[in-house]
């Protein structure tokens, strides 16, 4: 009896003596781990944000709360954590690990990871200063160049927590083709302006659009409502501006249509954006970009008129390049139904060039996408596109429920289909004759092409089908010496893509590009 008495009061003993020495060990476990996560300070912390987050919370940008401080970041440290952890912020829809994009915004594991430590580790200060602000991209203010054009009045966008899309015809008046470089464009209001497109027209069209809307300029979800001169010539997000370097192709009477997205906001604001340029004269020296819808309707490997209900569809198109062209900038076109894309180009050799990966499609967060190095892709060449377009219950963003059947065109109950490029011409066939970027058009209106010569001479321009119909048709034209133009009438033409070539009096080829003739499938079909 004595000695269980004395057992247990051993064992209670060495308990009395081991819980104190095991929390102890705890707490120095627990405090080596805390000890840890504090010495991630605001120091390693400010660089990410400044990259990925700052752009856009800036205090005057689009994105509700500020980032630009110590204090800022550390007031919304526990959603900044939550927004990264579940890959909502920031958004970016191209797949990193397929094809190398400018202004790249996704925040790798590592950085998330060193976020996470740190709104853990107590969101420790580090030696910048509290107040200090941090790099906020363009605030240095742009200088503007000698042409700028503005909306004419200010557009009021109603405050509803709710994406809203304004298109507003800019007539230039410019009685002479010009050149822009230098283009920069100045959003009137940053707070509720999320990305502007700027595309150029030629036609009265457009202006019987901007009659339509009782408002300045027109609503249009998903689009223009009819074909542009050069889709998407430039474009702007805080996050993502067009190249300034690039030198642009203005024809005569050109309209800018700026293609305002406006994002959810809980007031109304008012915005009256800007673009400015410097000109040159159009002359024999003329390194542009071009831009035109090269994959669209036109080129689809089988026709489907629209996308069913209650099925996946998937959509293949692909374009041949009869001449070799330097890819800058790539811009896809879809509305609510698309949920991923791929964009790729198969070279003569056999060799594969990814473009373009989209996994989770948002127009809402729709962008031109700009490759970190332009990418050379020789003639014959195959660019192709494969879209998926879900038109059931599952897609979240299925605008109608339960699913109808949608045709192509604009607006939220239809569908599109376009990639957009930005390239370059490769060759100088001829120094003596330098051809103006082609229009895209609509079919049965005229095509101006643009040209400057160093002589006078009878040309044949001949257009080659690049679609399935092999269709060609060959016009002769007197040019004049200087800056002229041919007017090409297309009325009898098919639709489709066609190769433009321009052969001299010897029969030599002086130039060549890419006519898109479309038919447009917009708010008034």
């Amino acid at each position: 009896k004595s000695y269980w008495v004395f057992h247990h009061i051993s064992q209670l003993k060495l308990i009395q003596l081991f819980v104190p020495l095991t929390i102890c060990c705890l707490l120095v476990f627990q405090g080596s781990l805390f000890s840890q996560s504090n010495g991630i300070n605001f120091d390693q912390v400010a660089p990410v944000i400044e990259q990925h987050c700052t752009p856009c919370h800036t205090g005057n940008h689009l994105g509700p709360m500020p980032f630009t401080t110590y204090e800022e970041i550390r007031s919304y440290g526990e959603m900044i954590k939550f927004v990264l952890e579940n890959k909502i912020m920031p958004p970016w829809l191209p797949k990193t690990d397929y094809s190398k994009i400018q202004h790249d915004r996704t925040v790798s594991d590592e950085e998330i990871l060193l976020i996470k430590n740190w709104v853990d580790g107590g969101m420790q200060p580090g030696n910048l200063k509290p107040n200090n602000r941090l790099k906020i991209p363009g605030e240095r203010g742009d200088k503007s160049g000698s042409f700028t054009s503005c909306m004419e009045h200010s557009f009021e966008q109603y405050g509803i927590y709710k994406d809203q899309y304004q298109v507003f015809v800019i007539p230039l008046n410019n009685p002479h083709p010009l050149l822009a470089k230098n283009i920069q464009l100045q959003p009137g209001n940053k707070k509720i302006v999320r990305s502007c497109k700027v595309s150029v027209g030629t036609s009265d069209k457009w202006a019987s659009m901007d009659d339509w809307d009782p408002r300045y300029g027109y609503y249009s979800f998903g689009g223009l409502g009819a074909v542009p001169s050069f889709k998407y010539w430039h474009s702007w997000s805080p996050f993502n501006p067009d190249s300034k370097e690039a030198i642009k192709f203005l024809p005569p009477k050109s309209i800018l249509l700026f293609e305002v997205h406006y994002g959810p906001t809980g007031a109304p604001g008012f915005d009256s954006t800007c673009v400015s340029f410097d000109t040159l004269s159009f002359g024999k020296d003329n390194a542009l970009v071009r831009s035109g819808p090269l994959l669209n309707l036109n080129n689809i490997s089988k026709k489907i008129d629209s996308i069913p209900s209650n099925k996946t569809t998937r959509v293949h198109s692909s374009i041949e390049l009869p001449f070799a062209v330097q890819i800058h900038a790539l811009t896809p076109e879809a509305n609510l139904l698309c949920r991923n894309m791929e964009v790729y180009a198969t070279k003569p050799s056999g060799e594969v060039i990814p473009l373009l990966k989209i996994t989770d499609w948002l127009i809402d967060w729709a962008e031109k996408y700009h490759f970190e190095e332009s990418i050379v892709l020789p003639k014959g060449t195959v660019i192709h596109s494969l879209v998926t377009y879900n038109n059931t219950t599952e897609n979240p963003h299925n605008p109608a429920y339960p699913p109808i059947s949608m045709k192509w065109g604009h607006g939220m109950f239809r569908e599109r289909f376009e990639m957009v490029f930005d390239y370059s011409l490769c060759d100088t066939i001829n120094s003596n004759f330098r051809l103006a970027p082609v229009p895209s058009v609509e079919n049965g209106e005229n095509v101006r092409i643009d040209y400057y010569s160093e002589k006078t001479d009878t040309v044949t321009v001949e257009l080659v089908s690049l679609s399935k119909e092999n269709y060609s048709h060959k016009m002769k034209f007197p040019i004049s010496r200087g800056p002229g133009f041919i007017g090409l009438p297309t009325s009898k033409m098919p639709i489709g893509n066609y190769h433009l070539k321009i052969v001299d009096s010897r029969g030599s080829l002086i130039a060549e590009d890419f006519l898109i003739l479309l038919r447009e499938v917009g708010f008034f079909r």
